[in-house]
């Protein structure tokens, strides 16, 4: 909801608000998560194994170019994330 709300509160400056919801991505966050969460967390997505940097990149790529102009106020989830 808080993307949303941003988006409209923010369009009249020419500012897009949106949000990206990652599925598991090792980090300092979840290095220290035990395997059998993490496991867990996996087989909740679609895509059944870590997000890698490399996933990363097409849909940011997309997000800050011109060619997402009209795109406001959306969540994009990565890895089919349930």
């Amino acid at each position: 909801q808080l993307t949303r709300t941003l988006s409209k509160e923010l369009s009249g400056f020419g500012i897009r608000v949106n949000n990206l919801v990652l599925p598991l991505y090792r980090s300092s966050l979840t290095r220290t998560l035990p395997q059998e969460i993490k496991q867990k967390m996996i087989e909740r997505q679609t895509i059944a194994r870590p997000c890698v940097f490399a996933d990363l990149i097409g849909p940011l790529k997309f997000l800050i170019s011109s060619q997402s102009a009209f795109v406001t106020g959306e969540t994009l989830c990565l890895g089919g994330v349930q």
